[in-house]
């Protein structure tokens, strides 16, 4: 397990829009599979997944950015509705899957013995900006130092 700055993690986390957040979550989780095995069922393969599925929605997200810019009024519209189901679909599984790993992060620190808000202030916190990765990652700073 790894000890992390949570104020300058937080602080990329911001300056990237929230994409850096994705990445430090991973982070974590990746620290919580090294401290207990199978806490987080499948979380190499899930990681492959995810990574695949957001870089196939940005880049469809961009495609179609791109296609509207590109729209001319009478003209013909470049937009194509048919991405958005899978759009849909796949913002749904990022956004579930991200909140499943916060909420499994949460359990080992409650397990390790160390007091953390509820599951429902955290994805409130969580929901709110990514705000709960840097009390995520204190705790975790925490169960760090109680293991050294």
């Amino acid at each position: 397990m790894t000890k992390r700055n949570a104020a300058i993690y937080y602080l990329f986390t911001l300056l990237t829009g929230g994409q850096f957040g994705l990445l430090w979550l991973f982070l974590m989780a990746h620290d919580v599979e090294a401290g207990r095995r199978d806490h987080i069922p499948q979380l190499r393969l899930f990681s492959a997944v995810y990574a695949t599925v957001y870089a196939v929605y940005l880049a469809l997200v961009g495609y179609n950015m791109y296609s509207l810019s590109q729209f001319e009024p009478g003209g013909k519209a470049l937009f194509s509705f048919a991405f958005v189901p899978f759009m849909l679909l796949s913002a749904f599984f990022l956004l579930v899957y991200a909140t499943y790993l916060a909420v499994k992060i949460a359990q080992f620190v409650r397990t390790s013995g160390i007091n953390l808000v509820g599951n429902a202030g955290l994805l409130l916190l969580f929901f709110v900006y990514l705000a709960a990765l840097p009390l995520l990652q204190s705790k975790l700073n925490r169960v760090v130092e109680s293991r050294a």
